[in-house]
């Protein structure tokens, strides 16, 4: 298996949980700003009033197309950033089936590995907890 194959088994299910997110937020989003500007272009009122309506509704419009970018392209990238665990994973899945000959690895010396790799595990389990 390759790095990227390895990463993308990581990471994929975290994307579309994330999309699912994206799409409610955008959703509830859209709505708030409808109720905003319809608020803000009350065609009863007259002169400058008015105007300045207009000018509210197209900087709250403004403002949702930038925070819905922003919270689009952040999360976006939070949700391809592995965490340590996952770069632990990818780079020892990777090491285990691109070495040749580990199947003639003595036993004993396997079971060291999987030793530390528990052991480090679960000193990083503490540490979030």
């Amino acid at each position: 298996m390759t790095l990227l194959s390895l990463y993308l088994i990581t990471t994929l299910p975290r994307v579309g949980l994330f999309l699912g997110a994206i799409a409610t937020f955008i959703i509830i989003g859209t709505c708030l700003v409808l109720i905003f500007s319809s608020a803000a272009a009350d065609y009863s009122i007259e002169g400058e009033s008015r105007e300045a309506a207009r000018r509210i509704r197209s900087k709250v419009i403004g403002s949702y197309k930038l925070i819905t970018f922003l919270v689009f392209f952040f999360g976006f990238a939070s949700v391809l950033t592995p965490s340590e665990r996952q770069i632990y994973q990818i780079v020892g899945a990777y090491a285990v089936t691109s070495i040749d000959g580990i199947d003639k690895l003595p036993s004993n010396l396997v079971g060291v590995a999987n030793k530390y790799l528990e052991e480090l595990a679960g000193s990083n389990k503490k540490k979030g907890d």
